[in-house]
């Protein structure tokens, strides 16, 4: 009978050292899985580290946008102000030019007036002049 337990027990022993073998392979296999997950875990750190950066560049780059815009409402209000100054003037430009327009007609009357006077001023002398 210890014959028969000592093989049981032998039995029992290779069982479990293949079992203990399985577990190695088994382990190595996790450790195996584990370094990819790793690995695939950096890479997803440093893609989300990239985005982080890239997200940081949109706001900076919206930022300056933003700045832009203020800089081009800046420049529309000047624009707006310049071009009201410069339709007063234009303005006041025509009135001056009307004003000048009105004084050269009323002395294109008075210099045809006065031509005509002169002539008429020119016939009373040549005609005085016949009668002497």
């Amino acid at each position: 009978m210890s014959e028969q337990i000592l093989n049981q027990i032998l039995e029992q022993m290779g069982g479990l050292k293949d079992e203990m073998s399985g577990l190695k392979d088994e382990i190595n296999g996790l450790k195996g899985e584990t370094k990819e997950i790793k690995q695939e875990m950096n890479e997803r750190f440093t893609n989300i580290e990239s985005t982080m950066a890239t997200k940081e560049d949109i706001k900076r780059i919206e930022n300056i946008i933003k700045e832009a815009r203020i800089e081009n409402i800046n420049s529309d209000s000047l624009i707006l102000q310049k071009q009201d100054e410069m339709q007063d003037t234009v303005k006041s430009i025509e009135d001056t030019a009307k004003n000048i327009q009105t004084t050269q007609d009323k002395h294109e009357k008075i210099v045809e007036r006065l031509s005509l006077r002169s002539i008429e001023q020119e016939q009373d002398i040549a005609e005085l002049r016949r009668i002497k």
